[in-house]
């Protein structure tokens, strides 16, 4: 029971520090442009500033989704990567289908990877939540 633990905190810590450097980033990205005097006036601007953002976090998401998916994989809990990726968003994204589950002594990893879906919602709201910040104050 140690190990499956101790291999979800390595996976969580991993997860966490490509996402703080990714918000970070992002964060820093939006004070330049700031900074810079790029505003988003428009409609369409403000449409494409949510666009990148909604599709850098898919892609934060899909990242995590694969990082997870590679740790089954390399346990030979599934045949191939694709069923591995399924199994890893089913609970990435806390839907826990039940058609493929973990053998016993990883299957405690499965829970742990909902719980990082669940705080990357978290963070994911922030970023949209300092977007639509940023572009309020560029009125």
């Amino acid at each position: 029971m140690l190990m499956p633990i101790l291999l979800a905190l390595l996976m969580l810590g991993v997860n966490l520090a490509l996402l703080s450097a990714g918000m970070a980033g992002f964060s820093r990205w939006l004070a330049w442009r700031e900074h810079h005097g790029i505003h988003t006036h428009s409609f369409v601007s403000r449409m494409l500033l949510m666009y990148v953002v909604l599709l850098m976090l898919l892609l934060a998401t899909l990242v995590q989704v694969a990082n997870w998916a590679a740790i089954y994989q390399g346990l030979d809990e599934f045949e191939d990567f694709t069923t591995a990726f399924y199994f890893s968003a089913v609970s990435f994204a806390t839907l826990g289908y039940g058609d493929l589950v973990l053998s016993k002594p990883w299957r405690l990893l499965g829970p742990i990877e909902a719980i990082n879906g669940s705080l990357m919602l978290g963070l994911f709201a922030s970023a949209l939540y300092e977007t639509l910040q940023k572009m309020r104050g560029a009125r």
